[in-house]
């Protein structure tokens, strides 16, 4: 499988169309089947360790949009707030 570059994938994102925003989202996954518990613990610690600060910042930024939009699409509208915990649905 041909795999892009950031570069690539950033400019195809800019393009706009559904397929090229998946194709970019393909081009930055990162997977692994871990054999275990621990050894997934392992992999996951290792790779958040190799994105470094920004990545990690991002990573968490990249998630609070997305909860913002699932909340609004719910049409519960409320924003995410870091002080309070965030209960699950029952």
């Amino acid at each position: 499988m041909h795999r892009q570059t950031p570069t690539q994938a950033k400019d195809i994102a800019n393009e706009g169309s559904l397929e090229a925003r998946n194709q970019s989202r393909k081009a930055r996954m990162v997977s692994y089947r871990a054999g275990s518990f621990e050894e997934a613990e392992n992999w996951d610690l290792r790779f958040w360790q190799k994105q470094g600060p920004e990545g990690r910042l991002a990573a968490l930024h990249a998630m609070h949009d997305d909860l913002s939009k699932v909340e609004t699409a719910r049409g519960q509208g409320r924003k995410l707030d870091a002080t309070q915990p965030r209960r699950l649905p029952s």
